[in-house]
């Protein structure tokens, strides 16, 4: 997948180097932050320290870059898209890691997904305002991390972590509104959605059974430039 991703950016790159020869485009670079939530429900099924850590790990910020090519109101261009989050929940009379004896200890966890693709855009100008309505869809993968560290206490004290990962094909839909200044500079928000849906993750290094729904939804402030 990853192999297949570089070779369309690739043949991106060289697209639109042929097209800025000719001075048939505009070139845009564009960067995005806000606030991002993971919008599947928690399973019911989680024990309470756990389910307490993944609800507060299903809010985070995201940073995303663009650049590509505009063709009469068309874009086409490379998108990248990052989330984090982060949680840390102690815990008493609990037993986390199994042996039978209840115990006092915590659970953090360091999460984030990575979105890297290629996505088409337009723009549409809202009467004579200098405001701007785009839409954008975009395709690539999407990587998951999740690093988890158990800190057990009690008759048995020790520590642990997991780490979690993978991949899967991916999908952002999104709509933004923008100022135009000059035609140049472009300040606005924007909104998106992403399907993120991951099975058989890697666990530790060993591939698993183990599965996450991690579809969001994002939502932040814009500002791009336009050449």
């Amino acid at each position: 997948m990853k192999n297949l991703l570089r070779f369309a950016v690739l043949a991106l790159l060289v697209q639109t180097t042929a097209i800025v020869q000719a001075g048939n485009l505009k070139l845009f670079g564009d960067y995005s932050y806000g606030w991002s939530r993971i919008t599947v429900v928690t399973n019911s099924e989680l024990s309470a320290p756990l389910r307490d850590m993944v609800n507060d790990l299903k809010s985070g910020t995201y940073n995303q870059f663009e650049i590509g090519t505009y063709i009469k109101g068309f874009g086409i261009g490379f998108i990248h898209n990052g989330f984090s989050s982060d949680a840390n929940v102690s815990y008493s009379g609990f037993d986390m890691n199994g042996d039978g004896y209840t115990e006092s200890g915590s659970v953090s966890d360091d999460f984030s997904l990575s979105f890297n693709g290629l996505d088409l855009k337009c723009n549409v100008p809202v009467l004579l305002t200098g405001m701007h309505f785009g839409a954008k869809c975009a395709l690539g993968v999407e990587s998951y991390k999740a690093m988890v560290y158990y800190s057990i206490g009690g008759q048995y004290p020790g520590s642990y972590f997991t780490k979690t990962t993978g991949n899967t094909f991916c999908s952002l839909l999104g709509a933004e509104l923008n100022y135009s200044i000059l035609g140049i500079v472009n300040l606005g928000i924007e909104a998106s959605l992403m399907p993120g849906n991951f099975k058989n993750l890697t666990v530790n290094g060993n591939s698993s059974s183990v599965s996450d729904n991690a579809m969001r939804f994002n939502a932040g402030i814009h500002i791009g430039v336009t050449l």
